[in-house]
């Protein structure tokens, strides 16, 4: 999620009150070369405003689509459908200055996208569905706990750093990438014949690789 060493507030639902601060410490392995690739990635990645991520969520984000994709058919059109369900799904929001806020959630698509422009977060984590309203687990401190959650896949070029002679770590080039390619067709057959899943999406992961979505009962 982030950085060895990076330090990051974690927030409360809401958003105002500190609950914790990650300062673990870097460890002594290749995955330190790694990092700094990463981070180094990210410094010379073109930065956004604020007003323009406002307007991106404000205009061109699908907040709509998302929602009703992790709602997987709970909304109130549905017969027999669970109206708590969206509610009980935790999101967790990435804000700026790498403010990570925890235990956000939603009853409605609206709400969902509403939040998403006043807050302008930077990354959006989507966690598990819980027995109860993540914002309300003081209430129900016994019985919170997480029911249900995709299996869900990363695969990175950094895994094929031995093989792949073009570059390494955060590298990513025409003369690797057919590598991922490869790994989609591999897997999704896997998980499609040896396994029988068939609700799988594949999605790119948004820096050097791909996630695999399985949403099987």
């Amino acid at each position: 999620m982030s950085t060895p060493d990076a330090k990051r507030v974690k927030l409360e639902g809401g958003g105002a009150d500190a609950m914790a601060v990650d300062d673990t410490q870097p460890g002594h392995s290749g995955g330190d070369q790694q990092a700094a690739a990463a981070a180094a990635a990210k410094e010379a990645a073109p930065k956004c405003t604020r007003e323009q991520m406002q307007s991106y969520y404000s205009r061109l984000f699908p907040a709509q689509q998302m929602f009703k994709w992790l709602a997987y058919g709970n909304d109130s059109s549905v017969p027999g459908a669970d109206p708590t369900f969206t509610q009980r799904r935790e999101l967790c929001f990435t804000l700026e200055g790498d403010i990570f806020a925890r235990y956000q959630s939603f009853a409605t698509s609206q709400s969902f996208a509403s939040a998403l422009a006043t807050k302008v977060p930077t990354k959006i984590d989507i966690g598990p569905v819980y027995t109860v309203d993540p914002r309300q687990r003081a209430k129900y401190a016994k019985d919170f706990r997480p029911v249900q959650r995709e299996l869900v896949f990363d695969v990175d070029l950094t895994d094929y750093d031995d093989v792949r002679t073009c570059g390494s770590g955060g590298h990513i080039c025409g003369r690797c990438w057919p590598l991922m390619a490869a790994a989609v067709v591999v897997v999704d057959e896997a998980l499609r014949r040896d396994f029988g899943f068939r609700h799988v999406c594949w999605v790119y992961s948004g820096r050097r690789g791909v996630h695999c979505w399985v949403a099987d009962e």
